[in-house]
């Protein structure tokens, strides 16, 4: 799978995870989804993990009895966090980045060296 892709799908499911635990919150709605809430987050954390895209030090996994205000701060610190390293910024909700500049980040982090392949294959020709 591609990683940009897999990133951007999973800061979308973050999101989800922190909406669904707010309007639980405010709600009182959805409490049997906890359980599914809380395994999910701690899935993806530890993609992230494999990746090496977060520190363990930083993100642990979070524990079976955790509430969704616990886990919907986990999402959205999470969240927050691979937005930071990314360089995602919104500004009054539109991207305040150029197209093609997560994917610039994402191979720098991955250690991908994009020129270094454009340049190995113009040598191919």
């Amino acid at each position: 799978m591609d990683k940009e892709f897999e990133v951007k799908g999973i800061i979308q499911m973050l999101k989800s995870i922190s909406d669904t635990a707010e309007h639980s919150s405010l709600t009182g709605a959805l409490k049997n989804g906890v359980k599914s809430a809380q395994q999910s987050y701690n899935r993806i954390l530890q993609r992230l993990h494999a990746l090496d895209l977060v520190s363990e030090e930083l993100f642990s996994p979070l524990p079976e009895e955790s509430s969704f205000d616990e886990i919907g701060l986990a999402a959205t610190q999470l969240s927050a966090f691979l937005k930071g390293a990314l360089g995602i910024e919104k500004r009054a909700g539109v991207a305040n980045r150029e197209p093609g500049f997560i994917s610039d980040v994402l191979k720098s982090i991955l250690g991908e060296n994009s020129a270094q392949k454009d340049n190995d294959e113009d040598h191919e020709e």
